[in-house]
């Protein structure tokens, strides 16, 4: 018998009903729900050998095949066409508006199968629905009140999910890498300021986890993500000197600023680390003495050749007064991409 889970159910449905003498799907659906709940002994015999006909156990045609029969039909077919179960499950909870968005979203993800796209699309979804649509009076995003307190993982180097391809094109961080930093090196109550937001991955993964974020952006991409280059920061708008425990900087990859090079800077490395250098120095202010400077930084696969940078990342956040105290790896499942993370301490208050 096929193993496709909406096949399999059409025939549990077929058999079961014939073995039975249901009078329809439903009337089968709600005879095996009650019969699957019984202790196996209980079983009637023609149950019994309709399950060691399709190989299927009494625990997986209860609490997997027979959900089927409440998804809606177009979720139904996708499962027929190939989604796994688990991602179908997660996508027959959203309304059909949301279940549409969500296929436009995944057909925008060039990167892995169509289960893992709608997978992703789901999660950013589900991500973007936990954060208030804008920052708070005083400029800063507000921590959830039902704090994600999971624990960091385990060592040094930490395996992440693929990243779908125009995630990695737009070089924006994952969600889980940001969390497993936040979860090594935040303490409840922090406040963390992310000087390079983007579409404010970090400020939303701080918010889910209970921390009060300030996020800015040269081209914000979230309505909570202020406009301000990290080259130049000003303080206001509810950044003063010293308000964060954490501040995070990811730089443009050394591959994405020589293709992208402003006129006038200085070329090759040095012209690079001039950018990191200053990307850095403006962040010192907004960290609390004592607390933490996280640079991010990405090699980059173009060509056959590698760009990475991560030497000048070390070296700008030495130069700049903080001590190295973490440095962590951040690898995808199928190792085609990786992110280094630096932790610099700055130096506390005399006294």
């Amino acid at each position: 018998m096929p193993r496709n889970p909406a096949r399999l159910y059409r025939a549990l449905l077929s058999r079961a009903g014939d073995a039975l003498s249901t009078p329809d799907d439903a009337a089968t659906r709600s005879a095996l729900y009650r019969l699957l709940r019984t202790p196996p002994e209980r079983d009637p015999p023609e149950l019994t050998a309709v399950l060691k006909e399709l190989d299927l156990g009494r625990s997986y045609a209860r609490n997997h095949l027979l959900s089927l029969g409440a998804w809606p039909d177009d979720v139904a077919r996708e499962v027929e066409e190939g989604l796994p179960l688990r991602v179908g499950r997660r996508l027959a909870r959203l309304s059909e508006e949301e279940r549409n968005a969500v296929r436009v979203d995944a057909r925008s993800d060039r990167d892995g199968t169509w289960g893992q796209r709608v997978a992703r699309a789901i999660e950013r979804r589900r991500v973007l629905a936990a954060a208030p649509a804008k920052t708070a009076p005083d400029g800063w995003l507000p921590p959830s009140e039902t704090p994600d307190l999971s624990p960091a993982p385990p060592g040094e180097a930490w395996r992440f999910p693929v990243v779908a391809e125009r995630e990695r094109r737009a070089e924006a961080l994952h969600a889980a890498l940001v969390g497993a930093i936040l979860a090594r090196w935040a303490e409840p109550g922090d406040a963390v300021v992310d000087l390079t937001a983007g579409t404010g991955t970090v400020g939303l993964v701080a918010h889910a986890r209970g921390l009060r974020c300030w996020s800015s952006d040269v081209t914000p991409g979230a309505p909570f993500v202020h406009r301000m280059d990290a080259t130049d920061v000003r303080f206001g708008r509810g950044l003063t000197p010293g308000c964060a425990e954490l501040v995070f900087l990811h730089p443009p990859t050394y591959y994405a600023w020589v293709r992208d090079r402003p006129a006038g800077s200085v070329e090759g490395r040095e012209g690079y680390a001039a950018l990191v250098a200053e990307m850095i120095v403006h962040a010192v202010p907004v960290v609390r003495p004592g607390g933490l400077l996280v640079v991010i930084g990405r090699p980059v696969r173009e060509g056959g050749v590698v760009h990475t940078a991560i030497g000048e990342l070390q070296r700008e956040l030495e130069e700049a007064g903080t001590t190295l105290v973490g440095y962590h790896l951040g690898v995808d499942e199928r190792g085609s991409e990786d992110w280094h993370v630096l932790v610099g301490r700055t130096a506390r208050a005399a006294g």
